[in-house]
């Protein structure tokens, strides 16, 4: 994850500025979850349906230009490809997005007829603790009373995939996973102790060590091992194994008033004992007078639609696209 603090301040066309909200294009590359204090809005991976897209059920964005191209995908510099959803954002209201390997706070702001977008990477701010497992499970306890939701996303291969529940390996298997790697290092120490006694007896003057390197007993490296495991207590180590892979699984939550944002690693360190990272993303709402004290804004330019990149966009919805524009700016 992206750990630096990056803001910067869109000033809006006003063909894309409505009475409560305005309409912003959201790029990306692989993979795009926004969310809204009422829960996602949109949520998509390259190479995959669009699997969420509230901005479809929503009356108001036909009031804007391009509302009839909810997505399509533009070709940048060294060709690289760029995802675009439209998305109506509620002046005032906090939203969140997490996109290739960031967490983005988006937040749009009216000043007289002027309208703006802040978007700013967040910063993480890192905490660890040591739990138990029944502490570990609590963190991702659904809540069953109130307006509360809780989403779990797992980030693979720099895309972000929804999950409906989290499975946690239990103690037991964790322990047999341990336990494999851990007869699996003994093997191979022994094999290489079987082989530095077997260079000793050559170094050795002893002429019956010299004829007969076989010496060494045939299960040699069967004692060696079961001999280690005898006396490997696991109760006396502390592991480090991670419990969702080399990523960090995500938590949002929403309750109609606001977003948090926490990303999360955890360790099985031993029986009942876990390490937990938690990198919290705080959310805060900016003010008209954090507004006024930005001197420099940038505006945003219309999209370079491409038919040819994008076939399920008809010369048609292109055409009344552009004309709405021209129509809106006069």
């Amino acid at each position: 994850m992206v750990k630096q603090t990056l803001e910067t301040v869109n000033r809006i066309d006003p063909c894309y500025v409505g009475k409560d909200c305005v309409q912003v294009m959201i790029p990306y590359r692989i993979a795009l979850t926004f969310f809204s204090k009422e829960g996602v809005m949109y949520h998509h991976s390259e190479g995959q349906e669009v699997l969420i897209n509230q901005y479809l059920q929503d009356v108001r964005r036909k009031q804007f230009p391009y509302y009839n191209i909810p997505t399509h995908y533009e070709k940048k510099l060294l060709k690289e490809k760029v995802h675009y959803s439209n998305q109506l954002l509620n002046f005032e209201e906090p939203y969140l997005r997490i996109s290739d390997g960031y967490m983005m706070e988006s937040y749009a702001m009216k000043r007289g007829k002027e309208a703006f977008v802040i978007n700013k990477v967040l910063p993480l701010q890192k905490a660890t603790s040591y739990r138990t497992r029944e502490e570990l499970e609590e963190m991702f306890q659904r809540p069953v009373e109130g307006n509360e939701k809780l989403y779990y996303l797992y980030p693979q291969k720099g895309m972000m995939f929804l999950t409906d529940e989290i499975n946690l390996s239990s103690e037991q298997q964790i322990k047999e996973k341990l336990q494999e790697n851990i007869a699996i290092q003994l093997k191979k120490l022994a094999e290489q102790e079987q082989q530095n006694f077997s260079f000793s007896l050559f170094e050795e003057e002893d002429t019956e060590s010299l004829t007969n390197p076989s010496s060494l007993p045939a299960d040699f490296t069967t004692q060696f091992m079961k001999n280690s495991i005898d006396h490997f207590a696991f109760s006396d180590y502390k592991f480090h194994y991670p419990m969702f892979g080399n990523a960090s699984m995500v938590l949002v939550r929403t309750n109609q008033v606001g977003i948090k944002a926490q990303g999360v690693d955890a360790y099985f360190e031993n029986l009942d004992r876990y390490v937990v990272d938690t990198f919290e993303a705080p959310i805060t709402p900016y003010s008209l007078e954090q507004l006024n004290s930005i001197s420099s804004f940038s505006s945003l330019k219309d999209p370079k639609i491409s038919l040819k990149r994008n076939p399920d966009i008809s010369r048609e919805d292109l055409k009344e696209a552009k004309q709405m524009v021209k129509s809106l700016r006069r």
